[in-house]
């Protein structure tokens, strides 16, 4: 039985300074209703995603220095990962003993479209232009050139 929203805040949340926006409270919903942890990342400007705990790491500094944006394309990147590692059980194998700045490119550039797509389901209004800027090259352009496809390019590169 999933904890009521309340419960998992208290419980499986790190007390941050989220955002008071509409778009951001949406991911944190989906975060809940993925059942996965919000913890205070340890690593400097890093978020990441760990499959083995069903954690997202989010490294704090970012929800009151970086722009609405960038807080939304990275987030909805980690959950991207979840959906990801959650249709794909393999992925966890691919990655099990990687350090984090080893994630085959194939898994990080699904994480992005997926992100994308979830933010895109949500209703939240960020362009794929938008979304891409925060993401270096030369990932960044392949991601834009997906998600730009469309729905169908998007499915079948994630």
């Amino acid at each position: 039985m999933q904890q009521s929203k309340e419960q998992w805040l208290a419980t499986r949340t790190d007390p941050m300074n989220w955002p008071n926006n509409e778009y951001f409270q949406l991911l944190i919903d989906k975060a809940w209703q993925l059942n996965v942890e919000l913890r205070s990342s340890k690593i400097h400007e890093l978020w990441y995603y760990r499959p083995d705990s069903r954690t997202i790491y989010i490294w704090e500094p970012d929800l009151i220095n970086e722009p609405l944006a960038y807080l939304l394309t990275v987030f909805g990147h980690e959950l991207g990962h979840v959906t990801d590692f959650d249709r794909h059980p393999e992925f966890v194998a691919r990655t099990k003993d990687l350090h984090y700045s080893n994630v085959p490119w194939d898994i990080e550039l699904s994480g992005f479209v997926s992100g994308f797509r979830l933010l895109s389901e949500l209703g939240i209004p960020l362009a794929p232009e938008t979304f891409a800027f925060f993401i270096a090259p030369p990932m960044q352009q392949q991601v834009l050139e997906i998600i730009q496809a469309g729905p169908q390019q998007s499915r079948e590169s994630a």
